[in-house]
């Protein structure tokens, strides 16, 4: 289905309001208001992805994500198939209909990606109570997330949007998400390298399952880069070549040095190096694991302001 198709079915239920990622690829993103109510801004995604079984988790996913009611989630409104050239109910067809897209809406929140914060401000600039409180409110959404029985598996300062004003910020991205109680396809890299997990690339095995750990270390990998001012381990290729060569030779990881500074008496140091190991078993197992240092620092830091 091409995207001046989808774009037309789209417009049977939605007005397009502006187009931010369409055609060349397995994504769409439209601003849009629905046509009965439209004060009811939306962001719609469309996907097409390349492997059948991701294609058939997405209802699923969808699914439990719109039972989540939390600030720092999106709400997820509305879900289904894009198929010939009608909306098409998930109830009506649980498996793909041939050449059909998925698609679903969310609220639109209007702010600012986490990446291009970062990428306008100065590492020493940034206040370690405002980071640490960051990194808290993501793990939050996070929490709300595996409680639903879904792991993000894409979470990175380009999915994290802080909303204007003083709103929540929100994780987006959520077309990526996998439920923790289905096999993972072992379809290769998924997400973002320099933020997501080595095992859903490097040992992601057909039949395997994925852990919250997943999250964890995406989150780690964020926390790393607002204090240090860049990825622990690199971006893009970098970071494939990086995980790729540790899994061939076997040999354990090096954190990269954090950036000079008294960042919590080496406390901050430590628990990265933890959230950011390699082994998923030798990650905090849950995003509470994960919080319980930080609440700590922030106590700490706190008390002596």
């Amino acid at each position: 289905m091409s995207t001046t198709t989808s774009t037309a079915i789209l417009r049977r239920r939605f007005t397009i309001l502006e187009t931010y990622r369409a055609g060349g690829g397995a994504v769409e993103v439209y601003k849009a208001a629905r046509l009965d109510d439209p004060d009811a801004i939306r962001a719609l995604t469309v996907i097409t992805p390349d492997d059948a079984k991701a294609l058939e988790a997405l209802p699923r996913v969808l699914g439990a994500l719109a039972q989540i009611d939390h600030p720092h989630v999106p709400k997820v409104t509305d879900y289904g198939w894009l198929a010939g050239a009608h909306f098409l109910p998930v109830a009506q067809a649980a498996t793909p209909p041939e050449g059909a897209r998925f698609y679903f809406a969310r609220e639109w929140i209007d702010g600012s990606i986490l990446r291009n914060v970062l990428d306008n401000e100065e590492p020493e600039a940034r206040d370690l109570l405002t980071i640490l409180d960051r990194i808290q409110a993501i793990a939050d959404g996070l929490s709300a997330m595996h409680a639903a029985g879904v792991v993000h598996l894409d979470l990175s300062p380009a999915n994290v949007l802080l909303p204007a004003g003083r709103q929540p910020l929100k994780l987006v991205g959520l077309g990526s998400g996998w439920l923790l109680d289905d096999p993972f396809p072992g379809l290769g890299h998924r997400g973002s390298p320099g933020y997501t997990a080595p095992e859903t690339f490097a040992g992601g095995e057909s039949g395997t399952a994925l852990s919250t750990a997943a999250d964890v270390f995406s989150l780690g990998a964020i926390l790393f880069e607002m204090v240090a001012g860049r990825a622990p381990f690199g971006v893009g290729i970098d970071y494939l070549r990086y995980w790729s060569e540790l899994t061939r030779r076997a040999k354990p990881f090096r954190l990269p040095m954090l950036c000079e500074g008294n960042w919590g008496d080496g406390m901050l140091a430590a628990h990265l190096r933890w959230a950011l190991e390699g082994i998923p078993s030798r990650r905090p197992g849950t995003v509470a694991d994960f919080q319980a240092p930080i609440r700590l620092l922030l106590r700490s830091l706190r008390a002596e302001s």
